[in-house]
């Protein structure tokens, strides 16, 4: 189970044995997590409903087709988030590439962190979900369904100028803005001149930020730069 995937925990019953069996189904993070239901362009007409599904209700609903011959009995929407963190040696720069992709490959099935439940989970699923995935207790949070909200992108991205608040046009700080010349401003020279206090995304990135990168990469007197995300 990847970090960071939207998943399904189904139990399902053999109808000969009834024996009881876990199953897990993973929401494809390759399709819009909300679904249209009245046609992709729907929400873009003024004052026409949209109306949208979350993709896990529609696969849910078609459970059965996933498991025939056999009985549904409950589902449950989880998530589970991974320990990420990138531990390459930096020394070796000949393998530095075969490193890195290694470690990348690693990162998406690192040590889980986090899971993610919805409060109507069934307490044994719930249990069960823990135990497998060696989570402590105090790293199962019970949230109000939907999980990962990043999936309402769909929503904002509707082409409804009249649901949205105007276009915010970053703002260049007055220390870094040269009003007579059309070249970005001396960052080096601005820094030395006086402390200056940025807030992102308020604040241009591209003249302030960006430019600091740009102008240091160019300076010979520069011999490395290292930040912190």
């Amino acid at each position: 189970i990847s970090g960071l995937s939207l998943n399904l925990a189904v139990v399902v019953r053999n109808p000969v044995s009834q024996k009881e069996l876990f199953a897990r189904v993973k929401v494809p993070d390759q399709l819009p997590r909300l679904m249209s239901v009245d046609g992709p362009r729907a929400g873009n007409v003024a004052g026409r409903v949209a109306r949208f599904i979350p993709l896990e209700e529609v696969i849910a609903v078609h459970l059965d087709q996933l498991f025939p011959g056999m009985e549904v009995l409950e589902h449950h929407l989880f998530r589970v988030t991974r320990n990420e963190d990138l531990e390459v040696e930096e020394d070796d720069a000949e393998n530095l590439l075969q490193a890195l992709e290694k470690e990348l490959l690693r990162r998406r099935f690192g040590p889980p962190v986090r899971l993610e439940v919805t409060t109507d989970i069934n307490p044994s699923i719930r249990a069960l979900l823990s135990r497998e995935l060696g989570v402590e207790e105090d790293e199962v949070f019970n949230l109000p369904a939907p999980l990962d909200l990043r999936g309402l992108s769909v929503i904002a991205g509707i082409d409804r100028g009249d649901l949205h608040f105007p276009k915010h046009v970053p703002h260049t700080s007055r220390y870094l803005n040269e009003s007579e010349t059309s070249k970005a401003a001396n960052v080096f020279a601005a820094m030395r001149r006086r402390d200056i206090l940025l807030h992102h995304p308020y604040d241009s990135f591209s003249t302030s930020v960006q430019a600091f990168l740009e102008q240091a990469a160019a300076d010979p007197k520069v011999q490395a730069i290292k930040q912190t995300l």
